[in-house]
């Protein structure tokens, strides 16, 4: 792809993000990943309880992994549904400001468009996690560079404990309501 071709991607495309927020800033976010054409790939539910399958269980893994690996997030709660994972993290104060004293600006500029996607921020872990899921994923069923994740994710800046909570108990409470949940196939 040309530099002239993904300019024009990214001026037609619309971001999903906050306009002008810092997503590698310390925060707590609340975001929704989606498998491609929200495929229940992951597992299925069963009288409100999640079970998952193989592939699942690779989400799960790396998920704890990923809490392992870096240090610079804290998981609050999740939940893997049959197409979808809903998750809090906590991007913690210790990172932000070690990259503020460096002085380093690692945004990337490409002609008019910048693509946001800072070391230590919330967009370079969901790119490192569903990439880390993806490779697994494909080395079982053979099928190496196919997509399991759609293209994007979609995100919410917790703004005080009233909103966490409220975040919470919904992840908590989404197996008890697939039936009734958009992204259930049933209801598309």
């Amino acid at each position: 792809m040309s530099v002239e071709e993904i300019n024009k991607y990214l001026t037609r495309r619309k971001s999903r993000r906050f306009k002008d927020h810092d997503y590698s800033h310390p925060g707590a976010y609340f975001f929704t990943i989606c498998t491609e054409n929200k495929e229940c790939i992951f597992g299925e539910v069963i009288g409100g309880i999640t079970y998952l399958n193989q592939f699942g269980e690779i989400a799960k893994e790396e998920w704890l992994k990923s809490a392992d690996i870096r240090r610079e997030i804290d998981f609050d709660e999740w939940i893997i549904m049959p197409n979808h994972l809903h998750g809090i993290i906590f991007i913690n104060d210790f990172y932000f400001w070690d990259r503020q004293l460096s002085g380093k600006d690692n945004s990337v500029l490409i002609g008019k468009s910048k693509l946001i996607r800072l070391p230590k921020s919330l967009s370079t872990f969901v790119s490192g996690f569903k990439a880390a899921v993806s490779r697994r994923i494909n080395d079982l069923r053979s099928t190496p560079g196919a997509t399991v994740w759609q293209n994007n994710y979609n995100d919410h800046v917790i703004r005080d404990k009233e909103d966490l909570e409220t975040k919470r108990n919904y992840i908590i409470e989404n197996p008890m309501r697939w039936w009734e949940d958009r992204l259930n196939p049933v209801n598309f």
